[in-house]
């Protein structure tokens, strides 16, 4: 199962990104913002994509709000990948 991961802060994006290796996942790709998280969802059209609720630029929810696509919903060419939200912070 091919798997990105998208987080702000590196120390658990890269030890999550380990964890799941040694489960025998293929992580893909990482990002440490919503943006960098889009271009690996497109390039690398990954089965899951594991992404921190509340990411930069916008500390908002943009680390979701790809999931839906543009404000239509997704467009056509969107993969089918699936959403694990987490959130690393209280």
């Amino acid at each position: 199962m091919r798997v990105v991961l998208a987080d702000d802060e590196a120390l658990l994006r890269e030890g999550l990104a380990r964890l799941l290796m040694e489960a025998g996942f293929e992580v893909s790709g990482t990002a440490q913002d919503a943006p960098g998280l889009l271009r690996l969802v497109e390039a690398r059209r990954p089965d899951v994509a594991i992404t921190d609720i509340k990411m930069p630029p916008s500390h908002t929810r943009l680390g979701m709000s790809w999931w839906n696509g543009p404000p239509c919903g997704r467009p056509s060419w969107w993969p089918s990948t699936s959403l694990i939200p987490m959130a690393s912070s209280t």
